[in-house]
C-alpha cells in the first residue's frame, strides 16, 4: 500500500469527508483515469466525470469491477469503497437525473490519483531545474500538452548519480525535470511562464530551505530556439519588476539527464502538497502600501474585490499575442492564447497558467461561485465558471483592471 497524508488517512481509511471546493480533482477536465490514492487500482475514467456543483468530483459510472457499495454507518446513504483495497471513496446517488444513467458517484479528491492520458504528439523535450525537484515536476503533470514531467539529475560529472551523491553538491548535478510535450498543444514559452512561476529564479543555489548548486535555478536548452526564448524570457522579467531581485536562472546546453529513483516520481501526488512545492515569492504589503502603488480603480477591483462594469474594460477585445499579468504584482496569469469572446462582456480565458492563481469558495452577494486570486500576492482577479464552450469547459471571467498586458517579442 502507498503510504498516505494524515489528510488522506482521515478520508480513505476513517470515512471523512474533505470539505467542498477543496479538492484538487473538483473541477479537473484532463483526460485520462483516477486510481485509488491508497492501491493504485483504476477506478473511474475522465469520460465519465460531469459537473454536479456539489463541490466534489462526480461521475456517473464506475470501471467494472473497480467499486464497491455498502450500506453507509448513518443509515441513509449508499457508501463506496475501492474494491481492491477497501478505501473509503465516498458515496453514490441515484435519481438525480444529472445524466442518462442517473447515477452520481460524489468521491473525494484525497482518494484519488489522476492519470492523464497520453498522445503520439509528444515529441519534443525541455529541461527545468528550479530547486526540490518534487514541486517542479508536480506544476508541470497536469499542463494540458504535457505528456511526462519525470524527475531526475543533470549538468553534473558523475554519471548515474545516487540522490544521496547529488545530495552532497559534489557530482555537479542539479535536481531537474525532464519535461516531454506537444507543441502544438503547449508551447515552449508557455511552459517557461509556468517554470517561473512556480519557483523563486533570484536566489543563488537556493530554494526557500534548501540550499546548495543541486538547488539551482537552470533552464537546459536542447535547441537554438529554446536557448533564445529562455534569455528572452529572462531579460524580459528582469524589465518588468516582477522580482525584487535579478533573476539568476543558468541557461546552459542540455546534458545526460539521469531519471531519479522510482520513490521520487510524482512524490507529491502521491504524499500530498505540504512538502517541497515552492512558488515565485509572495508579495506581502500593507493595505496602505497597496493604496499607494495602485490607481483608486484598480485597488477597488483588486485589493477591496470589485467588479468593473461589463464592456467596459480594455482588455475585452485584446486580441494581441502575449501575457496578462497580475495588475497588482506583475505574476503572469493568462496566456493570450487562451483567451475567447465568451460575450459575458469581461476578458474570458478558458486556461490560467499552472501555479499562477488560487481558488476560494466565494459566498458574497448571495451567490455561490468560485473566485480567483493571483496566487503571488492574493488580489483579486474575477471569477470561474464551469461553462466554458471550448474542451477544458472553463471560463475565467477576469477583470480588466486587474491585469496587465504584456506583449510577446517579436521574432526576426
Amino acid at each position: 500500500m502507498r503510504p498516505l497524508t494524515p489528510d488522506e488517512e482521515q478520508v480513505i481509511a476513517h470515512g471523512a469527508t474533505e470539505p467542498p471546493f477543496s479538492g484538487r480533482y473538483w473541477n479537473h477536465k484532463a483526460d485520462g483515469t483516477y486510481a485509488c490514492r491508497r492501491c493504485g487500482a483504476t477506478l473511474y475514467r475522465s469520460g465519465d466525470k460531469f459537473d454536479s456543483g456539489c463541490g466534489w468530483p462526480s461521475f456517473d459510472d464506475a470501471v467494472p469491477g473497480s467499486v464497491l457499495r455498502r450500506p453507509d454507518p448513518d443509515g441513509h446513504r449508499t457508501e463506496i469503497v475501492c474494491a481492491a483495497c477497501g478505501a473509503h471513496l465516498g458515496h453514490v446517488f441515484e435519481g438525480e437525473r444529472f445524466t442518462q444513467k442517473n447515477t452520481r458517484h460524489c468521491v473525494n479528491s484525497l482518494s484519488l490519483e489522476f492519470i492523464p492520458e497520453k498522445t503520439s504528439e509528444c515529441t519534443e523535450e525541455a529541461i527545468f531545474a528550479g530547486g526540490c525537484f518534487w514541486g517542479v515536476e508536480d506544476a508541470f503533470q497536469s499542463v494540458p500538452g504535457v505528456c511526462d514531467a519525470e524527475s531526475g539529475y543533470t549538468g553534473g560529472t558523475v554519471p548515474n548519480p545516487t540522490y544521496e551523491q547529488v545530495c552532497t553538491g559534489r557530482t555537479g548535478h542539479a535536481e531537474a525535470v525532464k519535461v516531454v510535450f506537444d507543441d502544438k498543444m503547449v508551447t515552449y514559452d508557455q511552459l517557461l511562464d509556468i517554470f517561473f512561476a512556480n519557483h523563486d529564479p533570484t536566489t543563488l543555489n537556493r530554494q526557500g530551505p534548501d540550499i546548495g548548486t543541486q538547488y539551482r535555478s537552470a533552464v537546459f536548452w536542447f535547441t537554438p530556439e529554446q536557448k533564445k526564448e529562455a534569455l528572452a524570457k529572462i531579460e524580459e522579467l528582469n524589465n518588468s519588476g516582477t522580482y525584487p531581485a535579478p533573476v539568476v536562472t543558468e541557461v546552459a546546453p542540455a546534458a545526460e539527464f539521469y531519471p531519479a529513483e522510482e520513490y521520487h516520481q510524482k512524490y507529491l501526488a502521491k504524499q500530498g502538497k505540504g512538502c517541497c512545492s515552492r512558488k515565485t515569492p509572495p508579495l506581502n504589503l500593507s493595505e496602505e502600501e497597496w493604496k499607494k502603488r495602485l490607481s483608486p480603480e484598480q485597488y477597488k477591483i483588486l485589493r477591496e474585490k470589485g467588479t468593473e462594469k461589463p464592456f467596459s474594460g480594455q482588455y475585452l477585445n485584446m486580441k494581441d499575442d502575449g501575457t496578462f499579468v497580475c495588475g497588482a504584482c506583475g505574476n503572469p496569469v493568462f496566456r493570450s492564447g487562451d483567451k475567447f469572446d465568451s460575450g459575458s462582456g469581461w476578458p474570458s480565458f478558458d486556461r490560467a497558467i499552472p501555479g499562477s492563481i488560487r481558488q476560494n469558495a466565494d459566498f458574497s452577494h448571495g451567490m455561490v461561485r468560485v473566485e480567483v486570486t493571483c496566487a503571488r500576492c492574493g488580489s483579486h482577479l474575477g471569477h470561474v465558471f464551469e461553462d466554458g464552450p471550448t474542451n477544458t469547459g472553463m471560463r475565467y471571467c477576469i477583470n480588466s483592471g486587474a491585469m496587465n498586458f504584456k506583449p510577446d517579442a517579436t521574432k526576426d
